[in-house]
């Protein structure tokens, strides 16, 4: 398919609301795969749940070598690996551990669909210490951005000032130190 190192992270378009049973079957069949969540609660005329919704709809990001591209497609709910000109194209391992360590985090997390222009900063207090991102402004909170630029979707996480310093231009935005 894709000539890449042995064993890459693709992002994978799966059907609307397939997310969680795709992660799931993935893990079953024994592929390495990551679907970061969200804690939203969702509100009823007779009650209030708390639900965990994916921060990237009808995404999952898989840990796949050049052999397992045919059982992820044989998954029920996935469409296709994303890529360029028809061809899978990998995800950055920066980009892939800063979602880590922002769903481990706890922190409320947003997904966001557009950036607006803004400073790069790193995280150098807390939870996401060592994360590099954007800093802007949602719904007057602070909030740093960081991006997956394969499927072009962002999440924004709310930040204080304090947690955040100015980063030096060569570190890129997502990545982990």
């Amino acid at each position: 398919m894709l000539d890449h190192n042995p064993r890459s992270w693709f992002a994978v378009q799966v059907m609307p609301r397939h997310e969680k049973k795709v992660a799931a079957m993935l893990a079953y069949k024994g592929c390495t795969n990551f679907l970061p969540c969200r804690k939203v609660s969702n509100r009823w005329s007779d009650r209030t749940k708390v639900i965990e919704q994916p921060l990237f709809p009808n995404y999952v990001f898989c840990l796949v070598g050049n052999e397992e591209f045919r059982v992820v497609l044989d998954v029920p709910g996935v469409y296709r690996f994303v890529g360029f000109g028809g061809k899978p194209y990998p995800v950055a391992d920066q980009e892939i551990h800063a979602l880590q360590k922002i769903a481990g985090s706890g922190l409320n997390a947003m997904p966001i669909t557009s950036l607006k222009p803004g400073q790069k900063v790193r995280v150098v207090h807390g939870p996401l210490e060592g994360i590099t991102g954007e800093l802007t402004q949602i719904k007057n909170q602070n909030c740093l951005v960081v991006s997956v630029q394969m499927i072009m979707r962002s999440v924004a996480v709310t930040m204080e000032m304090w947690m955040v310093a100015k980063a030096d231009d060569s570190a890129g935005i997502g990545q982990v130190n």
